[in-house]
């Protein structure tokens, strides 16, 4: 397939810029559940200022937050704690409930303390609760049983 026939190619050549980050991103999607972590890490970079040209906030917050599952992946918890952070910023410009619930997750998993994880565990469930996700709740319960 030549480059111009490719999915991402054809996005560019009609000028959909937000089709060819979402098409971009999803390449990186699937490198990252292959854990072909530099792949994937590339991808999100490549996908990141396409959204940003764009102004799609949930394309941005979305890479930002996979490239903090890398570096959580990696064992670099400072990295994925800034890259969730700067991810969660994003979410709550939106708003969009699930997936703020679903980064405060993620940063209760790494925080430092006991005190921070209670706080991002509480966070998560009162996201989830105003979408009435009991599903997630649960699992958040039982990820984080006292």
């Amino acid at each position: 397939m030549t480059p111009e026939r490719t999915p991402t190619g054809l996005y560019r050549q009609v000028g959909s810029v937000h089709g060819e980050a979402s098409c971009i991103k999803s390449l990186g999607d699937i490198a990252l559940s292959r854990s072909q972590h530099d792949e994937a890490r590339a991808r999100y970079q490549e996908a990141l200022p396409l959204y940003r040209q764009v102004g799609s906030v949930r394309g941005e917050a979305d890479c930002i937050k996979r490239l903090g599952e890398i570096a959580q992946a990696h064992s670099a918890a400072s990295t994925a704690r800034a890259r969730y952070e700067e991810a969660l910023a994003l979410y709550q410009r939106i708003p969009e409930p699930c997936s703020i619930g679903r980064t405060h997750h993620r940063l209760a998993t790494i925080a430092p303390d006991s005190a921070i994880r209670r706080r991002h565990v509480e966070a998560a469930r009162t996201a989830w609760q105003s979408i009435d996700r009991n599903d997630l709740i649960a699992r958040l319960d039982q990820d984080f049983r006292s």
